[in-house]
């Protein structure tokens, strides 16, 4: 009988939360419809009135906590609720956009289900939105008329066409236990007290649990899923030059049931402290390097990225505002070889799970309600294919990709281009142990007696875990103090070796939620190393760590007695 009762008080809460899911999704809808009718009687004298508007709500569930040296520092559950809106005038021909920023404006909304706050939320939002896109407009026109377009710009729409969608998916994802995480996060963090040398240490979970309404004049209307957890161990060690090492390992899952395991973690946190350890009694790097370099793990996976995907020179087709300067693109290298033949590109948001691990850059429909293909291929055997977009068009990329995310930085709502789940593939890869060999081939043809390998980076140009290789013997060595000359996208053409195993990672890239796939190693021919530049530092302290003086008491006690 009493499994019978519980069975059934589950049922009769799961039936009240969906239909209570139910009806906020029905009021958020409502407002937001209400408010896309009304925006269409915007009107001021001899200005363009209002084509396109769209609103896109966020409701939120999240958990945020922080612990340092087995201590709590906070711990928080708490709802919250944005919106964001953008409004455009003119038509799909010439809008408003295009000329000194775009006319989009976000801010938070009431907690409590309220459609009046909705609703006035937005109102005031259009008619912000509305007097500036006019104003805007009308000076576009005006400048239009003084400047000379560029031949390939010409006859492009400003906005595309997309085609209306209709789409509702459910959020089935709970927030973990608080008091369960808050333990956790004491013992994890209490894994500093036992490195005395460790002058600061934290370690922090953030858990979101999202759903996003997303509506336009066009008739769209989307509801889907935006969760994740990210949990973060960041350490810090002061050397007696007074410099900061620092190391941050971030693990981020769909959800937080899907991080690692309370022991593991603790692992990670012991990994940290040693590796800051190790770094600062390694040797100095002191040499002028020059010559062939094996990039392994997230190393490589921030080198891939930084190029394929980050700036204008990139995998992103780019337009220029009608008074700015063009920025420099990629698009004369449209079915040209960009990256070595052996390496192929492409976008897969339909992919979900991979390996058996959940993919957060996986999703449906992007943020400005256009469905992408399951697979786009980018780059095809190192020649350049084509290139993601939103839904600006370009001359190489006429119409949307569905690239558009949200950005997961900060309280406002703002969306921008990302890639999804970015898989790289390598073709003709070989063995860790044949990819080392390789390296020391290279090197020992050129004359060198040690090469490198590079296995993760503090920023772009400094290596974090560094190693020199003794070409003789091939032992590895880890050093400090290198700094990395600049690994731009031609260095990717010259690639004279590849890992065969792959490496699949979530990460927080230009700050939306990025999966990315691709090969555990690879060499890259020719890389600048040299000796990190001076820089002036704040002296180290003048009294020990306390930990370290307890540490020493310890040590002196028991030897009295």
């Amino acid at each position: 009988m009493k499994q019978l009762f519980i069975a059934a008080l589950i049922a009769a809460l799961h039936f009240t939360a969906t239909a209570q899911n139910i009806e906020l999704d029905s009021l958020i809808f409502n407002s937001m419809r209400q408010e896309l009718q009304r925006s269409r009687q915007l009107s001021l004298p001899e200005l363009s009135k209002p084509f396109f508007t769209s609103y896109l709500v966020q409701d939120e569930q999240t958990m945020s906590m922080s612990a340092t040296l087995g201590g709590l520092l906070y711990s928080r559950v708490q709802p919250g609720r944005s919106y964001g809106a953008r409004l455009m005038v003119g038509s799909y021909e010439q809008t408003n956009e295009l000329f000194r920023g775009n006319a989009e404006i976000s801010g938070s909304l009431s907690i409590d289900n309220s459609c009046s706050d909705i609703r006035q939320a937005l109102w005031l939002a259009n008619d912000a939105l509305y007097k500036h896109a006019a104003e805007q407009m009308a000076q576009k026109l005006s400048a239009i008329k003084q400047s000379n377009f560029p031949e390939d710009e010409k006859g492009l729409l400003d906005f595309s066409h997309e085609p209306e969608v209709r789409l509702e998916i459910s959020n089935i994802a709970q927030l973990p236990k608080q008091a369960e995480w808050e333990q956790n996060l004491r013992e994890i963090s209490a894994v500093f007290q036992s490195y005395p040398d460790i002058s600061s240490s934290s370690v922090s979970l953030y858990v979101s649990n999202s759903n996003l309404y997303f509506v336009n004049t066009e008739g769209t209307q989307v509801k889907q899923p935006h969760n994740h957890a990210e949990l973060i161990i960041y350490a810090t060690l002061i050397q007696a030059d007074g410099k900061r090492i620092q190391q941050k390992i971030s693990v981020l899952e769909r959800d937080a049931d899907s991080l690692p395991k309370l022991d593991s973690l603790k692992q990670m946190a012991h990994l940290a402290a040693n590796q800051l350890l190790q770094i600062n009694h390694a040797p100095k790097f002191s040499e002028s390097y020059s010559g062939p370099v094996l990039f392994e793990g997230k190393a490589l996976g921030s080198i891939l990225l930084d190029n394929l995907y980050s700036g204008t020179y990139s995998l992103f087709s780019y337009r220029g505002s009608v008074t700015g300067t063009r920025p420099k693109t990629l698009s004369d290298k449209l079915n040209k070889k960009i990256i070595a033949n052996s390496l192929t590109v492409k976008d897969v948001p339909s992919l979900c799970t991979y390996n058996n691990k959940a993919l957060v850059g996986s999703y449906t429909v992007d943020l400005e309600g256009v469905i992408p293909q399951p697979t786009t291929t980018l780059v095809e055997n190192g020649m350049l294919r084509r290139f993601l977009n939103d839904r600006i068009p370009t001359k190489v990329a006429p119409r949307s990709t569905g690239n558009t995310q949200l950005n997961v930085v900060g309280h406002q709502l703002t969306t921008a281009p990302a890639p999804s789940v970015a898989k790289i593939e390598g073709t003709g890869g070989v063995s860790s142990a044949e990819l080392k060999q390789k390296l020391i081939g290279m090197a020992k043809d050129e004359g060198f007696d040690y090469t490198y390998i590079i296995r993760e980076l503090s920023t772009l140009t400094h290596p974090f875990l560094i190693y020199r290789v003794n070409v003789a013997t091939g032992e590895e060595e880890l050093m400090q103090g290198a700094e990395l000359g600049h690994v731009g996208l031609s260095k990717l053409k010259r690639i004279p070796a590849i890992s065969n195993t792959e490496w699949v990672d979530n990460i927080s890239f230009s700050n939306a939620l990025v999966s990315a796939i691709y090969p555990n190693g690879m060499i890259v021919e020719d890389v600048d190393i040299d000796r990190e530049r001076d820089k002036s530092t704040v002296k180290a302290p003048v009294v020990e760590n306390p930990l370290k003086v307890k540490k020493e008491e310890k040590t002196t006690s028991k030897k009295k007695k």
